[in-house]
């Protein structure tokens, strides 16, 4: 079995959720290797969903807006139900994050909550659905 099991494989390029697989063994994820090119591994994050619509000014690079999250539900891929809040400890995190790491424009961020410790699992130039 590999070790920080389990994972998610999916594919680097994709889309709602589409050909997401939660793996539990290295096997699986051999195989589904062997199958499909330009897939990735995510570790999986057992903890609250947290989505973060970021908007960096493109001239200076300053964080403009925050907004953050607690996903309740979702469907292929997309938030259907969620609500609104705020933590200054994770916008500080944010701030920090996309200026180290140089986003401009429009980002969207998913953050885990697993036991009080946030983990950022990606960014996507957009804001969320």
């Amino acid at each position: 079995m590999m070790r920080n099991c389990p994972v998610f494989v999916k594919p680097a390029k994709g889309s709602a959720s589409i050909a997401v697989s939660k793996v539990y063994d290295r096997e699986t994820v051999e195989l589904l290797y062997e199958h499909e090119d330009g897939l990735m591994i995510q570790e999986f994050l057992d903890g609250q969903e947290i989505g973060a619509d970021v908007y960096v000014d493109m001239i200076s690079g300053e964080v403009v807006s925050i907004f953050t999250k607690k996903k309740l539900k979702m469907r292929a891929g997309e938030t259907d139900k969620a609500v609104s809040f705020k933590d200054e400890r994770l916008f500080e995190l944010i701030e920090k994050f996309v200026k180290e790491a140089g986003y401009t424009g429009q980002i969207d961020i998913d953050i885990f909550d697993v036991g009080g410790k946030y983990y950022i699992s990606e960014v996507n130039p957009l804001f969320g659905g």
